[in-house]
């Protein structure tokens, strides 16, 4: 309509008064004008498609529910998508189920406050099903083209550098439960050198103590006449008291008195009852009773106690302890 006006200008031009001629310049500094602002936004918007399609950020337009009214050729290339899949589509129908709520919050704060929104990290799924994590802007806009009331979104894919993020948070974890391990270690040892010196003092101050409750009771047995011996279980002697080994030296002609035969030393009378007893010893039971023992045809009344040795749960001998009351 405007141009049909100059046109019908122009074509009356020798017939116009001076006003009208008036009207006719400023109608065509208008056209210019108007010429300039139509090149100029054909200008920008061939920079505005150029930075949708090679930006390094993926730039989308959506509406104010979420659904996509433009996606640009980088995401579409690198996602796997086209722009078919994307019709009626929601930005939701490709966010993580995890990061949908961040969605629907940013949406109804926008909706609420009109104001941009930075630095939201989000999933966005591929075609292939795979999920790469994007640092979103979101700016508000009240109209683009025939538009009202949009959303630009920038996104860049941060998948490498979450990734990077997440190596040096586990190699930091690590490092603190390598640290805690190699600390609780450290106390762990120093515990148990503090055991082990404890339980080195306990023994030796036990060994100590035996070599003296040793030695008394050495000497309290080799001043009364008490006969002590002890066997293993092969009835074999290994050890005795003095006056046990005064009594059988000089019935052994000369044989070493260890690891003699007990029976070697008794008559053939009382063998089956000492081997009796020794037998019970060896299985475990302490008793202690009156009995004749015969040592080298010489008979002996003694008060007998039988004590099984242990080593741990095993029987590994027996001890006989036989006070005499031949005279009582």
């Amino acid at each position: 309509m405007f141009l049909d006006k100059i046109k019908k200008y122009l074509e009356s031009y020798h017939n116009l008064s001076s006003n009208e001629i008036d009207e006719l310049e400023n109608l065509i500094e208008k056209s210019k004008k108007i010429n300039r602002q139509i090149e100029e936004n054909a200008f920008f918007r061939e920079i505005f498609r150029l930075v949708f399609k090679y930006t390094q950020e993926s730039l989308f337009v959506i509406d104010f529910t979420g659904k996509f009214i433009y996606a640009p050729s980088l995401w579409l290339r690198l996602s796997g998508f086209s722009s078919k899949d994307l019709t009626s589509k929601n930005v939701s129908d490709y966010v993580h189920t995890e990061d949908l709520m961040i969605i629907e919050n940013l949406l109804d704060q926008i909706r609420k406050d009109f104001k941009t929104i930075k630095d939201i990290q989000i999933r966005l799924k591929t075609k292939s099903g795979e999920y790469h994590w994007h640092n979103v802007n979101c700016i508000p806009s009240k109209k683009i083209k025939q538009f009202d009331n949009v959303i630009l979104v920038t996104a860049r894919d941060i998948t490498e550098d979450i990734a990077k993020e997440e190596q040096l948070i586990n190699a930091q974890e690590n490092e603190e439960l390598l640290d805690k391990s190699l600390k609780e270690s450290r106390e762990e040892l120093h515990i148990y050198q503090e055991q082990l010196q404890a339980q080195e003092n306990q023994e030796r101050f036990i060994r100590k103590e035996n070599a003296k409750n040793k030695a008394i009771l050495n000497s309290i047995m080799n001043a009364c006449d008490t006969q002590i011996f002890s066997v293993n279980t092969n009835f074999q002697l290994i050890s005795c008291n003095y006056h046990f080994a005064e009594s059988v030296e000089q019935y052994l002609e000369k044989k070493a008195l260890y690891k003699t035969s007990i029976f070697e030393i008794t008559t053939k009378n009382n063998r089956k009852d000492l081997r009796e007893s020794l037998s019970r010893a060896f299985k475990g039971e302490e008793f202690s009773e009156f009995y004749s023992i015969e040592y080298a045809n010489k008979v002996f009344r003694r008060k007998v106690l039988f004590t099984p040795i242990r080593n741990v749960d095993e029987v590994i001998g027996a001890t006989v302890i036989a006070i005499d009351v031949s005279d009582l």
